[in-house]
């Protein structure tokens, strides 16, 4: 009998150990998910981006810091062609090419010396021009006086709307004419108002007809 009762407690060990609970971090059937019918499948989104900060705009050109200009080398614009006439005639011969009016000699006051051309919108002064040139080829001298023009433009009117120079390394030199003539050097300063008057100082190949390259002063009436 005393076996017995020996016996017994050896026999619910076992028993136990089979009854133990799965541990905590063990994985049950609770666990499982299904997998969804089909059609019925989660689907993949694609995250949308990021904003990309957009760049900033480039700034405004500047405008000029004078009134638009009631004068262009001496003249008045809007006056009538016999005003301006009369006006060149003190000092030089007034001649007629096409719809354009040209004075062999510059007028009293013009700060720009050469032959002014004239063009008139109906019977008033609505631009004016003039062409400078530089004795010889060279870079260093024809730059120069671009220059010189060029501030005492800005010097009137702010800094430019535009201001662009082309000039090649190869052309910087004797050859500078050469690559005017050719379009491979151009220089430009415009000067833009909101009311329409346009003032522009270039140096290049002329542009709308044959003519030697020079540096050409123009001022346009905006009306």
């Amino acid at each position: 009998m005393r076996g017995l009762f020996l016996l017994i407690p050896v026999l619910f060990v076992p028993l136990s150990a089979c009854h133990k609970k799965p541990a905590k971090n063990q994985s049950s059937i609770d666990d499982f998910v299904a997998p969804a019918p089909p059609g019925k499948e989660e689907k993949w989104v694609e995250p949308e981006p990021e904003d990309t900060p957009k760049p900033a705009p480039p700034p405004a050109p500047p405008e000029p810091t004078s009134p638009p200009p009631k004068e262009g080398l001496g003249f008045t614009f809007g006056q009538p062609a016999k005003d301006a006439k009369k006006l060149c005639s003190k000092n030089g011969t007034w001649t007629k090419k096409g719809d354009r009016f040209t004075c062999s000699r510059a007028v009293e006051g013009a700060t720009i010396p050469g032959k002014p051309m004239l063009s008139f919108c109906g019977d008033a002064l609505c631009a004016v021009g003039v062409a400078v040139t530089v004795e010889g080829s060279e870079h260093a001298a024809w730059s120069a006086r671009y220059d010189e023009l060029k501030k005492a433009l800005v010097e009137l009117h702010g800094p430019p709307t535009v201001d662009t120079q082309k000039v090649p390394d190869e052309c910087k030199n004797e050859t500078f004419t050469t690559c005017l003539d050719s379009s491979m050097a151009e220089f430009e300063a415009t000067w833009v108002w909101k009311q329409g008057h346009k003032v522009s100082l270039t140096m290049r190949k002329k542009k709308s007809d044959d003519g030697p390259s020079a540096i050409r002063f123009v001022s346009i009436s905006g009306g």
